[in-house]
């Protein structure tokens, strides 16, 4: 069993402040009127009218209403705007979401990882997130845990997985696929580099 690696986000901001920011940083060019962030944070309307009135309030979104919606929108204009999209992005953006997404299969999962554009901090704006996944939980577990966070972000996410044998079985044919994944640069979901590594010991 992999373990679900601690996230410093998770103390640092409350759950729901977390959902909306992830939300709006990694849909800079999009705008949500109230009912969608609701539906796609999956938050009670009176939090989220709190927590949206807090960032409009402090300058971080744009809030304008238009009839009978109000809609808000990232204040790239903001002096902190390009520092919190960093933070957001390193931390409890996609990756806390796609941990908390997975953490059911905990049990069924040995490593888990981002990798690609995204985990070299390369990625563009809806652009798609690579995810390896080493264990026993099936594809269609996967996919259906990882459907909420792709709502909620806009983007694609794209599991390869692999059981252990399979995994261990095409690195000693040195396919190089796999002998890639393990050099490459990651963003670990559930365990560790050292933990993949004795993977293929």
């Amino acid at each position: 069993m992999g373990k679900i690696k601690k996230d410093m986000a998770a103390v640092l901001f409350p759950g729901t402040k977390r959902k909306i920011l992830a939300l709006f940083f990694l849909n800079p060019d999009q705008e949500y009127y109230f009912s969608e962030v609701v539906r796609l944070t999956g938050t009670r309307q009176g939090v989220i009218q709190r927590e949206l009135k807090n960032l409009a309030d402090a300058g971080i979104l744009n809030a304008e209403k238009r009839g009978r919606q109000k809609f808000f929108a990232v204040n790239r204009k903001h002096p902190i705007f390009r520092d919190l999209r960093n933070i957001i992005f390193k931390t409890f953006g996609v990756i806390d979401q796609i941990r908390e997404a997975l953490e059911p299969l905990a049990e069924k999962t040995k490593v888990a990882f981002v990798y690609g554009s995204f985990a070299k901090g390369k990625e563009i704006a809806g652009s798609d997130i690579d995810l390896f996944v080493i264990g026993k939980a099936s594809l269609d577990e996967i996919v259906s845990a990882l459907t909420k966070v792709e709502n909620a972000i806009g983007r694609e996410i794209n599991p390869s997985l692999f059981s252990e044998m399979e995994f261990k079985k095409k690195y000693l044919q040195k396919n190089h696929f796999i002998r890639s994944m393990v050099k490459t640069e990651k963003e670990f979901i559930i365990g560790t580099e050292d933990e993949l590594r004795r993977l293929v010991k």
